[in-house]
């Protein structure tokens, strides 16, 4: 509790033009090794082989996984189902039609007990290609629908902060992904929404304390947009950090021990959640000042609080 007094001592936002150029650096980074490097997209979105199979030998998912890499030496998922022996192997389309018989053969050899087949499917390219389409329209509307939601609650200007800050965080994220050549699947872009749901809920109490300063600050004397926004900042400083610290804390627990299925979605949380705040107090909130918000914009005139009131 002493740090975050010290914390809200200090005027952090003071330091928003450093924290601008910083976040500028790495966004320009992220957006390097994106273009140039691309995204690794994961079998969910390229296609595949989908072999689910019992293992009697004792055995768990990461070490079947390690298993399995050794004998087709390419990168692959293993899954760990509910019934007992039983996993869910995803492979590459690329190594041929026969790899089923080849793995199992492989697996019977080098395990202790026998490995059986229990089914063996097929996703094509374009299978992947939809889920891959989708997932991006789940995400471009997931952002619209947040900043219609920003503009009636605030005003377009705060939906337009928030939205750019989003922007920078799913940048980041991608950025790493790109750079240590991180597998993208379909649970590495539910990492991704999850962290606009957490990234704009942070935001949205930063905004709702900047507009309630504006609207009770005095309309005769002339007000301060930076001590206004500055004040809100550190008010919410301790809220935000100890909520981040004890969801960082979960999240940690997924990423060291959630295994190779959970390892992707629980990194972009780890990322997310991180960025997410640092974006929340000095970008979004950068922002509303660079899109020189007004309290005019924000207060409800009297006439229109009276017809408000007198609605039915």
């Amino acid at each position: 509790m002493n740090i975050l007094k010290k914390l809200k001592s200090i005027n952090l936002f003071s330091y928003r033009k450093i924290a601008g150029i910083i976040s500028l650096f790495f966004i320009v980074i992220s957006l390097f090794f994106i273009s140039f490097r691309g995204i690794n997209y994961g079998l969910d979105f390229t296609g595949g082989i989908l072999l689910t199979v019992n293992v009697e030998d004792e055995i768990n998912s990461d070490a079947l996984r390690d298993l399995v890499q050794n004998i087709v030496n390419t990168t692959v998922s293993v899954q760990g189902s509910s019934e007992s022996g039983e996993f869910l192997i995803r492979l590459p389309a690329d190594l041929g039609d026969n790899i089923s018989s080849v793995l199992l053969s492989e697996l019977d050899s080098n395990l202790d007990s026998g490995v059986s087949l229990i089914s063996s499917d097929f996703i094509g390219a374009q299978v992947g290609a939809e889920l891959r389409d989708y997932g991006g329209i789940g995400f471009v509307v997931s952002l619209i629908v947040m900043g219609v939601y920003l503009i009636f609650r605030f005003h377009y200007k705060f939906a337009i902060g928030a939205i750019l800050a989003l922007f920078h965080d799913v940048i980041f994220i991608l950025g790493v992904l790109s750079l240590f050549n991180i597998s993208f699947g379909l649970t590495t872009l539910a990492g991704l929404l999850a962290v606009i749901g957490y990234s704009v809920n942070d935001t949205i109490v930063i905004y709702d304390y900047i507009r309630e300063a504006f609207r009770k600050a005095n309309p005769k004397m002339e007000i301060n947009s930076f001590e206004i926004i500055s004040s809100a900042v550190n008010h919410t400083l301790d809220r935000t950090i100890i909520t981040s610290f004890l969801t960082l804390l979960v999240v940690v627990a997924l990423l060291l021990f959630g295994g190779e299925s959970l390892f992707s979605f629980s990194l972009v949380l780890f990322l997310g959640i991180g960025i997410g705040t640092f974006s929340s107090i000095f970008i979004a909130s950068y922002l509303v000042i660079l899109l020189n918000i007004k309290r005019d914009e924000l207060v409800v005139s009297d006439e229109a609080r009276r017809a408000i009131e007198a609605a039915p």
